[in-house]
């Protein structure tokens, strides 16, 4: 049997190993800025891990609302989690009374 590229990766020095399973983009309400998440499974375990390419924080949030590299349960469950992120805090934002700003959305330094 071929050796399967998972396989690879199983190396004492290797440290970390996951799999990219999908990456996802939207816009977020009436701001302009493309949001992307990046599910991954980790290799060797269940679950899955989220990196995200910008984090929000609005007017009603002291500091920025920080998701990546959480584990969720599964790949759908990261999602889920990610977006409820975002949209809870734009429109709790919103329904106090505060306009959608592009500043509300601040790039991820990590994620290339």
């Amino acid at each position: 049997m071929p050796e399967q590229p998972d396989q690879a990766l199983q190396h004492p020095l290797i440290r970390g190993p996951r799999r990219l399973v999908a990456e996802y983009a939207f816009n977020l309400g009436e701001l302009p800025t493309q949001v992307r998440i990046r599910v991954y499974q980790p290799l060797g375990k269940g679950g899955a891990e989220v990196e995200q390419s910008h984090h929000i924080q609005t007017p009603l949030q002291q500091s920025p609302s920080f998701g990546d590299d959480i584990d969720f349960k599964d790949p759908a469950a990261a999602v889920r989690a990610t977006v409820e992120q975002f949209t809870q805090h734009y429109q709790a934002a919103v329904d106090a009374g505060h306009r959608p700003d592009p500043d509300w959305l601040f790039p991820n330094r990590y994620f290339d």
